[in-house]
């Protein structure tokens, strides 16, 4: 007898047994996507990796900026430029003095005799600095962030250039991709902060044992938490005989004005000038540029300070500068704190100043694009007129060819020219060897900023060749710009005669 085939049942139905597989595969999904990211770096990855950094700085209210194994680049002054560190900002907003400057600023303003001396004046302060900084860095936060400074200081080096550097450079142009980056790295650390304030010890264990060096930045102040001690092998008297940059004292200022005729500077702030100690810091520069902007300046002549790369101070001499620099900044906090802001500048006497010349500049022979109107500008002596000249395109000139005086090794010749325009710009001013093609070239040039006041410069060459002929000329810098000249004055002095003769 045949058995019957076996019933198979077509009704099994998922009620508890599939939750429980549902959720067995969840755990599988969720586990797996943790591993993935812990192993293929991600920035998801900070929210594990931090538990290695030392959380030593939450207790002193810093951010961490840097952490061993944790990249993440930029933050230190990128987190407040692009407004994740919150509390920083708010700091910024509110402070009584920024700081702004480059890498000397941002180690030798981290001291114990900065933060006294603030501390003493009952004045809040935040240092902004920012390592190879110009001053299109500084520029840029204050328009991103719209800071309306009580006080402002401003290293003077950061005027020396009108190029932002790489760094923040990349801030600027993808503000999105970092400022992504940097809010990850910004919640892990408030996760890290909150677990070490936490009563969790499981959690205290995991997130707050961690032995990697951190590197630490203070929310309040801006300063950096560090103590760099250099080998003595490495430590360089400064010597202060850095290379004259005087000569390139208008074209600085130019920038310099950029800066300061911020709207939020020009009706908010009193600036004040600074330099920190260093081989090539130029005290001179910086006086003379101060005196010419109208603003105060501080600046400390300290013996026996030492660099440890011919350009920094470490900590120690970083020490031992601030303790003498805060004296000499002292009358500036002071005279801004009486309520003063930007002095007027000086306005210059003309008639004291006048040095007859030609103004025939139309006479000149014109080159790549430059066009000279005669008597196209009111002159500063109210009476005689000066010749405008319209620059097409950078490099566009007028010469003025000594044609009749052959030029002999020693010899040396200066030209004096008002120079001035309808808004800032730039122009050089130049003495050439000329006539000569066969001898070694030759040229002096001084870089100069123009603006709406007449202003006289001066250039000299001593020759070291004998030439048929020498030149002067006067080179636009920016297309479509004018320059407006005015009793240009050539002085020629041959070897053989000397001054009193």
């Amino acid at each position: 007898m045949a058995k019957p085939e076996p019933k198979i049942d077509n009704t099994i139905r998922y009620t508890k047994r599939s939750g429980l597989k549902f959720f067995a595969f969840a755990i599988v999904f969720f586990v797996t996507g943790v591993m993935a990211i812990i192993k293929f770096d991600s920035y998801f990855t900070d929210f594990w990796k931090i538990r290695k950094c030392n959380p030593k700085g939450y207790e002193y209210g810093e951010y961490m900026y840097a952490c061993a194994g944790v990249k993440v680049p930029r933050y230190h002054f990128g987190a407040i430029y692009l407004g994740v560190q919150k509390d920083a900002v708010k700091r910024a907003k509110n402070a009584d003095v920024l700081i702004f400057g480059n890498s000397r600023t941002f180690r030798s303003f981290s001291t114990d005799g900065i933060d006294q001396y603030f501390k003493d004046k009952g004045l809040t302060y935040m240092v902004m600095a920012v390592e190879g900084s110009s001053f299109r860095s500084a520029l840029h936060t204050v328009e991103k962030l719209n800071l309306k400074p009580k006080i402002v200081m401003i290293n003077n080096e950061i005027f020396y250039t009108d190029k932002v550097g790489d760094a923040f450079r990349d801030l600027v142009d993808f503000p999105d991709k970092y400022k992504t980056r940097f809010q990850f790295f910004y919640v892990a650390q408030t996760l890290q902060k909150k677990a070490c304030r936490s009563n969790l010890d499981a959690l205290k264990e995991l997130y707050c044992s961690g032995k990697n060096n951190t590197l630490w930045r203070s929310a309040e102040t801006g300063r950096i938490n560090w103590d760099l001690k250099a080998e003595p092998e490495k430590l360089v008297l400064i010597d202060y005989k850095p290379k004259s940059r005087v000569a390139l004292k208008s074209k600085f200022s130019v920038n310099a004005n950029i800066f300061l005729n911020h709207p939020n500077i020009l009706n908010n702030s009193c600036p004040v000038l600074y330099l920190v100690n260093s081989p090539v810091s130029s005290p001179q520069l910086m006086q003379d540029m101060a005196d010419d902007l109208g603003v105060q300046s501080a600046f400390s002549h300290v013996e026996g300070l030492y660099t440890y790369d011919s350009s920094h101070l470490d900590r120690p001499n970083s020490e031992k500068w601030a303790k003498e620099f805060v004296k000499s900044l002292d009358p500036a906090i002071d005279y801004c704190l009486a309520g003063n802001k930007r002095e007027k500048p000086k306005e210059l006497d003309i008639s004291e100043q006048i040095v007859d010349g030609n103004s025939d500049f139309e006479t000149w022979r014109a080159v790549a694009g430059a066009v000279v109107t005669n008597n196209g500008a009111k002159a500063p002596d109210k009476v005689k007129n000066a010749d405008v000249i319209d620059i097409e395109k950078p490099g566009s000139k007028i010469q003025l060819i000594l044609k009749k005086q052959a030029i002999t090794s020693g010899d040396k010749l200066k030209f004096g020219i008002w120079l001035w325009s309808d808004e800032a710009t730039t122009a050089r001013i130049q003495i050439v060897r000329s006539c000569s093609a066969n001898t070694p070239p030759e040229v002096s040039t001084a870089i100069l900023g123009l603006t709406d006041k007449p202003k006289r410069f001066e250039i000299e060459h001593t020759f070291e060749h004998d030439h048929k002929c020498a030149l002067v000329q006067i080179v636009g810098q920016k297309a479509d710009s004018k320059v407006i000249a005015w009793q240009s004055l050539i002085e020629y002095k041959p070897v053989n005669v000397t001054d009193g003769q």
